[in-house]
């Protein structure tokens, strides 16, 4: 609701006041931010200005700096006393005589005069003969340098590089040839090598700053393939020299922009990403370029708090006013606001007791409220029909007294730890009112209205679901009297075999009494014989009767592969008789927890599709394989060469009553399905292929599974 609707539908005059002072206060916040901005351009150029001196500054210095070492060198490469000295001592073939001691004190002067790291002498090809550091031989950069220096009859500087590891392992170059000045263009004897370390005077001239600041700094860059190299130590980075690369292709970045052509930056990102306001110049005689930055937090610091100020104080007084009209218009409007809000608030309320009466009315569960102590205080139509009370009936129950007689005493005990927890779900049994029973589901949560707890339990009949277990486990159960049947009729053959021969070894054995004078020992291994057939004989009864078993079994740790050959064992006569070829590629396993007949039911059903699948076929082969997965689980494979499975069937496979067989219930593999996936595992069947079909299934290792 807008505070300001009442005046869009009467006088407009109360709130011309309010407008004037708005548009006024929009024009003095205009005019200052024109000002400031005004002052902020004129602060930009003032800055531009100093900074361009800075940075002509340093890189006229750097230049001086460059030609009072260049002009020195030079003066070495004129020099007659150094360069006849050191042909002679190179002619007289280098003896360790004081002639070597001093060109080196000599040389020592030099370097302590001027502050060179290393001066060194070095012949016409390149080797060092005389130095005042302990260097044995030039890398390729400084070798190169003294080359083109001899060839080019001129000193060479080279570039600042790394020369090792460390914060100040880095050097510059300087190659001048000695060339002896007693002939007229006089040939070149060698050169002399001056080493400088930047951290004595170039980098301190790039860091020192003419005025105090917290951010400016200046520094000294060059490209190098598509980067940006930064040649000296900066302000906020420690370690940076020769390696912070930064691409050139980086937007704002002053240090890239100089390689660009560019001199100025008023919006420029430096390394930190910290904007700032640069200009960039170009160090005349190499290819490094200067920097000189600070950052625009500290440029703008004095004007970005007058800024503060404003803006406070304009705040302050925008409030000020507007607040005291505002509490004017407020007070005309308070009462409107107040009415229409209660009715909204009612209105809301209406709404939802409407909406929670037709969800609870309507519902397709039972819903029941109850108090504290059980009095059920309100209950939907759907608990009325289930129940076979009426409303005002139910009103006038406890909530205890909906239950079967013989289930109450649980339920009581459950009521209270409802109390205690707040919530509970628990299955239970209901009794109508004419006294049929019916098992229910209760999901119920305490609830608070107008600070008053009630217990809210929503109820779910579960007759269909009840039924339909029990039609399920009945299913299951015929599916295992099926197989069990088709079983024993295989088992027939088995089982004849024992009991005949437990049948004659009885028979010798009584001959054998019969007889005046009969071996005890004989007689005894005769029966021991008799013994073991009729334990197999037992074993295979018993086998059978666990098969149509209908409740589950314990399950214990089983050898996948002793059962599979327990299997093909009892289907070995059907196998034979078929025709087919049995090949069973059983790898070493570990244990699986498993109930042995549920498992044993499987692979039956497995094997009796497959051979049957090759009853009309020429080629009759049936393979069993077992794996290990790497997952933990035991594969276990069952193929045939039959005639396979169409792929519009294939969908269809584990669907109950789908079958291809005649007399078949199109139930094995809806249990095979059910005990599998009862153990953790799964069952499918593999790719399709041109002849016969391949089924797996997997169990879990040593896991035990509900």
């Amino acid at each position: 609701m807008s505070v300001f609707a009442p005046a869009t539908r009467g006088n407009l005059i109360p709130y011309i006041p309010l407008l004037a002072y708005v548009l006024f206060a929009c024009f003095i916040a205009f005019a200052g931010f024109q000002g400031f901005r005004k002052v902020e351009n004129l602060i930009e150029v003032e800055k531009l200005n100093d900074l361009g001196s800075i940075a002509d500054m340093k890189v006229g210095q750097i230049v001086s700096w460059q030609d009072g070492h260049r002009r020195r060198a030079e003066a070495f490469s004129a020099g007659a006393l150094l360069a006849t000295e050191f042909e002679r001592w190179l002619q007289e073939g280098k003896p360790l005589d004081g002639q070597e001691q001093k060109i080196l004190r000599v040389l020592a002067g030099l370097q302590l005069t001027h502050g060179y790291a290393t001066v060194s002498l070095l012949d016409r090809q390149g080797m060092v003969r005389i130095s005042t550091g302990k260097i044995d031989a030039l890398d390729g950069a400084d070798l190169k340098l003294v080359l083109e220096a001899m060839n080019g009859r001129h000193p060479l500087f080279s570039d600042i590089r790394r020369i090792g590891h460390g914060d100040r392992a880095v050097s510059l170059s300087l190659a001048a040839p000695l060339i002896d000045a007693n002939l007229e263009n006089g040939p070149v004897v060698g050169a002399v090598l001056l080493q400088i370390d930047p951290h004595d005077f170039l980098y301190p001239l790039l860091q020192l700053w003419p005025s105090e600041s917290l951010s400016a700094e200046t520094l000294l860059t060059r490209q190098e393939g598509g980067d940006v190299v930064f040649l000296n130590e900066l302000r906020h980075r420690k370690g940076a020299a020769l390696s912070l690369r930064i691409p050139a292709a980086t937007l704002n970045l002053p240090t890239a922009m100089a390689i660009r052509g560019e001199t100025s930056a008023l919006n420029g990102i430096d390394y930190r990403g910290v904007p700032v306001v640069a200009v960039m110049r170009r160090v005349p005689g190499t290819s490094w370029f200067m920097t000189s930055k600070v950052d625009r937090s500290e440029l703008f610091a004095p004007i970005n708090q007058l800024k503060e100020w404003a803006a406070s104080l304009g705040l302050a007084s925008a409030v000020l006013g507007g607040g005291f009209f505002f509490i004017w218009l407020r007070g005309i409007q308070a009462r409107q606001k107040q009415l229409k809000a209660e009715h909204d608030a009612a209105l809301e309320r209406e709404m939802r007791v409407k909406h929670f009466k037709y969800l609870t009315r309507y519902a397709n569960d039972m819903i029941i409220v109850a108090n504290e102590e059980g009095q059920i205080v309100e209950a939907n139509e759907r608990a009325e029909q289930a129940l076979g009370y009426s409303r005002e009936e139910l009103l006038h129950m406890r909530v205890v007294d909906l239950h079967d007689p013989f289930d109450r005493l649980a339920i009581s005990g459950k009521f209270e730890k409802l109390k205690q927890e707040g919530a509970i779900r628990l299955e239970g049994v209901y009794q109508r009112k004419d006294g049929s029973a019916f098992p229910v589901e209760i999901s119920a949560r305490v609830i608070e209205v107008q600070d008053v707890k009630y217990i809210q339990g929503i109820i779910r009949d579960l007759t269909e679901r009840k039924q339909l277990e029990e039609m399920r486990a009945k299913m299951e159960h015929a599916g295992r009297l099926t197989i069990a049947g088709e079983m024993a009729s295989g088992m027939a053959h088995e089982l004849s075999q024992p009991l005949t021969a437990c049948n004659n070894y009885l028979d010798v054995c009584l001959r054998r009494m019969d007889e005046n004078a009969w071996d005890h020992e004989k007689l005894r291994d005769t029966l021991k014989l008799a013994a073991n057939q009729a334990e197999r004989a037992g074993k295979i009864v018993r086998h059978l009767r666990g098969m149509v078993q209908k409740q589950g079994h314990d399950r214990a740790l089983v050898d996948v592969n002793l059962l599979i050959r327990d299997v093909t064992s009892f289907l070995e006569d059907e196998i034979k008789r078929q025709g087919i070829s049995l090949t069973m590629t059983l790898l070493p396993l570990p244990q699986v927890m498993a109930c042995r007949i549920e498992i044993e039911q499987v692979l039956h059903n497995l094997c009796k599709n497959a051979i049957e699948s090759m009853y009309s076929w020429p080629q009759r082969e049936l393979r069993v394989s077992t794996r290990v997965l790497e997952s933990g689980f035991v594969l276990v494979a069952v193929s045939d060469t039959g005639k396979g499975i169409l792929p519009e069937e294939m969908a269809k496979l584990f669907n109950p009553f789908q079958t291809s067989k005649k007399d078949g219930l199109g139930l094995g593999l809806v249990i095979c399905r059910n005990i599998v996936e009862s153990h953790g595992g799964q069952i499918w069947m593999d790719t399709p292929r041109a002849f016969g079909a391949e089924f797996c299934f997997t169990l879990p290792i040593g896991v035990q599974h509900e």
